[in-house]
């Protein structure tokens, strides 16, 4: 089962749908996805779900974008959108399910330190009855992380008993994002449950290909201030008996 999320950036643009479809995702998560870009892109996909909260008029048309061909998606009915935005789904394909949270964290009060307590950690705790069984988070967290300022270790303790994917490979401190103002960080996680580390392997790709820096365009092939995250979870063979 491979899971790709991508932050595309709001400005549409037909290369980036042609770009990350070559990663062949099972399960495709896209936030900051126009309606526009949802309705060209979903007649390839059978199962696809696009969500947006309205709250901010001038985002209005950004949402969070759900796709697949082989897993059948809903909203959970514990879904509390108070959380911006922390959407739970209900994945299934035939005897098995699981959650997937698709994450596009929001500021509070235009802050977003604030907008990660009140969305963030709060919706793990709301949702924590869900989190023994199967869960997934992943998504753009917005928490900006640097191997200086903490904040990667504040989010794995914080995230408890969740596991980050990254957590003791060679990517924990690869950079996701780009911003012109402060650099590089890490905005995109993937925390799974441990029933879920149990069960699979995992093949973690986050493709550093930003663009030239003498040129000054810090865009990930030119498309997005941040970079895709891929995970592939490979059934373990004990599992397989």
């Amino acid at each position: 089962m491979k899971i790709v999320n991508w932050n595309w950036h709001y400005k549409q643009n037909i290369n980036k749908y042609l770009e990350i479809i070559k990663y062949n995702p099972q399960i495709l998560i896209i936030q900051e996805c126009t309606k526009n870009d949802f309705d060209y892109i979903k007649s390839q996909w059978l199962y696809k779900n696009w969500y947006n909260d309205d709250l901010n008029n001038e985002n209005s048309l950004l949402g969070v974008a759900i796709f697949s061909n082989e897993f059948k998606i809903e909203f959970s009915d514990l879904f509390n959108r108070k959380f911006r935005y922390v959407i739970p789904y209900v994945v299934k394909r035939d005897d098995f399910e699981f959650y997937i949270f698709s994450v596009w964290i929001k500021p509070y009060e235009k802050d977003y330190v604030k907008g990660i307590e009140k969305y963030l950690y709060a919706s793990k705790e709301y949702y924590k009855d869900m989190l023994d069984k199967n869960a997934i988070f992943i998504g753009d967290f917005n928490i900006y992380a640097k191997e200086d300022n903490g904040r990667l270790k504040i989010l794995e303790d914080k995230f408890k008993p969740m596991i980050n994917c990254t957590q003791d490979t060679c990517f924990r401190n690869a950079f996701t994002y780009y911003d012109s103002r402060f650099g590089y960080g890490i905005d995109d996680f993937c925390f799974i449950s441990q029933d879920i580390k149990n069960k699979y392997e995992l093949e973690i790709n986050v493709p550093n290909e930003w663009d030239d820096k003498k040129e000054k365009k810090y865009r990930w092939k030119g498309l997005s201030d941040h970079s895709p995250i891929i995970i592939n979870f490979k059934e373990k063979m004990n599992n397989l008996a």
